[in-house]
């Protein structure tokens, strides 16, 4: 609507005024009534050209430090603080040192690497080809899918499966519950741990991946794909020595179920390491530990990769999952025989899988 030179006419008139000490409804009247412009209008016009001007001086801060021979972002970042008093982050100028093309080939090599690093671990489920366009469209700086992917590997950025955290707690609350299990666990020095917990399995889950010639598509014909008609869910106990036990059941374990697979393992010199199920503590299942004195010390919550059980389920699911089963007696069978396989191989791997669970808590403490 109004040219710029209008714009700095009415920024000069205002000063004016201010410098003949009119404040107030006087300021505003003789404002409105000499420019025809709203108060507002002028006090944005105002903060606009302070804010060019300190992009200007910013902007001229940088060309005149790369001038200098400065080259890394820090020292850029901590000069300007020293003179201008402006705090910057590293987009701001990386931005301005790639607008006035100032950088020198091995300078924007660095520059190009820190902004793909920065954009990889802001944006952690961007595509190769966002970042592309993001490079492109944000900063000028067209790069290849490949040149990306050297950038990751050199800066050991890597894309991996992702695990989503529901925990809404905070960081030190997390630490203090899991401070408190370890604490409970030392407590039962006298005592062995046996490690219970549930998984649930689909019958029909297929192995995701396979081998082919290059070129070719991996192909396995099956009778049918069905997930949902056959659900089941196992109990498992462990110890640093062998695998207790297990139950199966179609669908899910209910409270029942697990009540009676605890009472046929229980033990008076063992306490049980257990997560924060429903089924775990439910009335049934108070009522049956304290009549029958059994132990129980209870994960930290949403931190099921501190159960050492976690990492042989893990091991146990790829097994089905490559196995042949069509019904639960299937199941049964290569349960059975991954039970065999882990209680000959003797106590060196479930003592490891005791003792990484370990190693994890005090990790997440420190």
């Amino acid at each position: 609507m109004y040219d710029l030179r209008f714009k700095n006419v009415c920024i000069r008139f205002y000063n004016k005024l201010k410098d003949l000490n009119i404040k107030g409804l006087e300021l505003k009247k003789a404002i409105m009534d000499c420019t025809g412009v709203h108060y507002n209008s002028l006090y944005n016009w105002i903060k606009e050209f302070e804010s060019n001007a300190i992009n200007e001086l910013i902007e001229k801060s940088i060309i005149n430090l790369h001038n200098k021979g400065v080259r890394t972002i820090k020292k850029f970042k901590r000069l300007i603080k020293k003179y201008n008093n402006i705090n910057l982050n590293k987009k701001d100028i990386l931005k301005i040192l790639i607008k006035n093309k100032l950088p020198k080939e091995s300078f924007k090599k660095q520059l190009r690497e820190k902004i793909i690093s920065m954009k990889m671990l802001r944006h952690k489920i961007k595509t190769v080809e966002d970042i592309q366009n993001e490079m492109l469209n944000e900063n000028g700086i067209s790069m290849s899918k490949s040149t990306i992917y050297r950038v990751c590997k050199k800066k050991n950025i890597t894309y991996k499966k992702i695990k989503y955290d529901n925990c809404l707690e905070d960081i030190k609350e997390q630490k203090i519950k899991v401070k408190n299990v370890m604490e409970k666990i030392k407590a039962m020095d006298n005592k062995q741990m046996i490690s219970v917990d549930e998984m649930s399995i689909a019958v029909h889950e297929n192995v995701k991946r396979g081998w082919s010639k290059k070129g070719k598509k991996c192909v396995i014909k099956v009778k049918n794909r069905r997930s949902v008609a056959g659900r089941y869910s196992i109990v498992m106990a462990i110890s640093k020595e062998k695998i207790i036990g297990f139950k199966i059941k179609q669908k899910s374990i209910k409270t029942e179920d697990f009540i009676n697979f605890i009472d046929e393992i229980k033990n008076e010199n063992n306490y049980y390491f257990m997560d924060n199920a429903t089924i775990h503590k439910s009335k049934q299942f108070n009522e049956f530990k304290e009549d029958k004195k059994i132990n129980v010390i209870y994960n930290a919550p949403y931190k099921s990769e501190l159960n050492p059980i976690e990492m042989l389920f893990s091991l146990l699911r790829k097994k089905i999952e490559r196995g042949i089963k069509n019904n639960m007696n299937d199941l049964i069978n290569i349960i059975e025989k991954f039970i065999e396989e882990i209680n000959k191989s003797g106590k060196n791997y479930l003592t490891k899988i005791f003792d990484k669970s370990e190693k994890c808590m005090n990790d997440f403490i420190k």
